[in-house]
């Protein structure tokens, strides 16, 4: 087993450790670390195989589409934009390397649970090191290649911060 796939198994195992100890996973959280796992191999794959990796990661976001997905705590707000008088678009990220972003409208009373209370709109984008869980329906997808660093962006139907 050579070091990459040590430090991968060592990780799946961290991230599985939570689930673990308390209780079982999720349908969601399957699909997150499926999608996980996936994107780690098309973005650790070797020069040649990227694209076979890229085609089965294309694969799995099209079998995701109408089914829901959970993601671990770790997710912060990215942005926020008015895009009618109601809805609210946001976009959700794992800071630093964002090899995930998440976008859709959220669900307020969600949001401020998680914020602890009712926030205003401005106060939600201050960044205070409040990592969030992102849960929700895939309605779309993306697979973006125009950086060296590759990325997932989804689209969900609706955003449930916790």
């Amino acid at each position: 087993m050579s070091l990459r796939n040590t430090q991968r198994a060592a990780v799946i195992l961290l991230l599985l450790l939570p689930f673990a100890l308390f209780g079982e996973i999720s349908e969601g959280e399957k699909n997150y670390l499926a999608l996980r796992d996936f994107y780690l191999n098309w973005h650790d794959g070797l020069f040649g195989s990227r694209n076979a990796r890229r085609r089965e990661l294309h694969a799995f976001c099209i079998e995701l589409i109408g089914q829901e997905i959970e993601t671990e705590a770790g997710f912060v707000l990215l942005s926020i934009e008015r895009t009618d008088g109601r809805l609210i678009e946001s976009i959700f990220g794992v800071p630093e390397p964002s090899w995930l972003r998440i976008h859709g409208p959220f669900d307020k009373t969600s949001l401020g649970r998680a914020a602890g209370g009712n926030p205003p709109l401005y106060d939600l984008r201050r960044p205070d090191g409040r990592l969030l869980k992102i849960k929700g329906n895939v309605r779309k997808f993306k697979l973006d290649t125009r950086t060296s660093a590759y990325s997932v962006d989804l689209w969900l139907e609706k955003i449930f911060v916790y």
